[in-house]
Order: C-alpha cells, then sequence, then structure tokens
C-alpha cells in the first residue's frame, strides 16, 4: 500500500504551506496523485433582520459569495504557482459547505487527508474541524502543527501503541510512511502485564513489512499519556507520530479520547491518526 490519493485542506492559515510541502513531498514519494482542497464556508445570515430580511439577506449573501469567489481564486492561483513545474500530478477542487463535512467527503476518496492542527483558543473544542474530520473515520489524518517546518518528516517515527483497535488501523494506514522511515519507536504507555510483549509481538509483525522497529515500554507514574507521548517525541528526536484516534460516545456525540485531545491541543510535529 502506498499513498497514491492525498487530499490537502489549502486555506490562508498559519500551516497552509506547510501542508503543502508535506503533500508534495509524500506524492512524490509514492508517484501519487495531489488534491488541494478548499472548503468555501456557505453565506451566514443572522437568525433575524426584521422588515429588512429580505433584501438585506440577499445583499449579505451576495457580499459573502462575492468574498468567498475572490478567496478560493487567490488559493488556486496560489497552488497552481507553487505546484507548476514540480513534475507532480496534481489538481484543485473547491466546494462550499461545512469545512469537516467537505474534507470528510473527499476522504473517503483518497488514501491520506492532510489537515491544520487549528488555532489556539477554541471556544468550541468538541466541535473542532480536526476532531470531527478524524472521527469521521473514513480515511487516515495528518494533522500538521500550527507553527513551524518540518523538513525532516518521517525520519524518526515514534508509534503510539496500545494495543486497540484503532492504533492497529493507525500504524497499518502508516506503513507508507514506515517503510520510509530511518528509524521507527513503538512506544506503548502502562502496558497491562507491564512488560514489553505486545510491542515485541507489534515490532515482529512490522518486520515482515521491512520496518525495523524498537520496542519499548513505559510507565506512566500519574502523568496524563498525552504529555508522557508528547515527551517521548523529544526523547527520541522523532520528526513525525503515528497513533490510533480513540473516541467514545458523550451527550450523544462521538468525541475523542483524553491523550488524543491532548495530543492534538500541543502536538510539536505532524502526527498521523486513524480512528
Amino acid at each position: 500500500m502506498s499513498f497514491k490519493t492525498i487530499v490537502v485542506h489549502v486555506d490562508v492559515d498559519r500551516s497552509r504551506d506547510e501542508r503543502l510541502a508535506l503533500g508534495e513531498r509524500l506524492v512524490g514519494r509514492n508517484q501519487g496523485h495531489l488534491i488541494g482542497l478548499y472548503p468555501a464556508e456557505p453565506p451566514y445570515l443572522p437568525p433575524s433582520l426584521g422588515e429588512l430580511a429580505g433584501p438585506v439577506e440577499a445583499e449579505m449573501i451576495e457580499a459573502q459569495r462575492q468574498a468567498s469567489d475572490a478567496r478560493a481564486a487567490e488559493l488556486h492561483a496560489l497552488f497552481e504557482t507553487r505546484l507548476k513545474d514540480s513534475g507532480l500530478s496534481v489538481e484543485w477542487r473547491t466546494e462550499e459547505g461545512d469545512a469537516a463535512t467537505v474534507l470528510a467527503r473527499h476522504g473517503r476518496y483518497a488514501d491520506l487527508l492532510i489537515v491544520p492542527q487549528g488555532e489556539e483558543g477554541s471556544v468550541f473544542p468538541d466541535a473542532s474541524l480536526a476532531e470531527r474530520v478524524i472521527l469521521d473515520g473514513s480515511c487516515p489524518v495528518l494533522m500538521v502543527p500550527r507553527d513551524g517546518t518540518f523538513p525532516s518528516f518521517g525520519d524518526t517515527v515514534l508509534v503510539a501503541w496500545n494495543d486497540s483497535r484503532e492504533a492497529a488501523r493507525a500504524v497499518r494506514a502508516a506503513l507508507p510512511l514506515l517503510t520510509a522511515a530511518q528509524k521507527v519507536v513503538l512506544l506503548q504507555v502502562d502496558p497491562a502485564d507491564g512488560s514489553d510483549a505486545q510491542v515485541i509481538d507489534k515490532a515482529t509483525q512490522l518486520a515482515r513489512h521491512g520496518v525495523r522497529a524498537e520496542a519499548h515500554h513505559t510507565v506512566s507514574a500519574g502523568v496524563p499519556i498525552g504529555e508522557v507521548l508528547l515527551s517521548s517525541i523529544a526523547d527520541h528526536d522523532a520528526t513525525a507520530m503515528v497513533m490510533g484516534a480513540y473516541g467514545h460516545t458523550r451527550l450523544r456525540e462521538w468525541v475523542l479520547g483524553g491523550a488524543t485531545r491532548s495530543i492534538l491541543s500541543s502536538m510539536t510535529v505532524p502526527t498521523l491518526l486513524a480512528s
């Protein structure tokens, strides 16, 4: 398996250029196809404008559509200029709709979806774009930190293993990344039997794919698992991480578990997630 079709979320946020750079690198490595996607937000109207509703609503809708069309044209031009001499197979798409819904739908026809971490201080973290796309579950997601550049992306990969279905899916989805890595570290936090047995089993399986992975376990000693993983990234000089996105239900909505959410809010390297 390889990343043959990669969709990159293109917008005006801080990590856009780095997302495109990572997409270009992965597509070039896998002789694949890169799709730049701009999800254009639909026009927003206040709940009620009273007697002015008719004419004012029409003007507001037209003004918002013109602004959205201008942004789409600007981003399309940026995408084309950046990639015109790359020699890669590329394509541009714009679709109006809720951003998470649009990204998730296009992800169903791709091998990898590259999205931003999101801005700091989200008022409604449960409803963040990244979480909604991840929990859609139709495609593995590579989330790129809001700040920084990653020229050594994927040279050393930390895999957060916890013997879960989500972790197994994430590792399977990340095989193109793992087989290309110079170093892979499998880390399990607080294994039930206190040993390396499970990570050694996983390392043995990966070895059959040509991945030489180191197997480790550690004890959290009361430290949140997300913080343990972030420290381990620094300890191993990892330039990418792979983990399962564990979800659970709350108030009838599907939300991410604590460790996943901690990584999403404080990530330091691009992270591939699958749910």
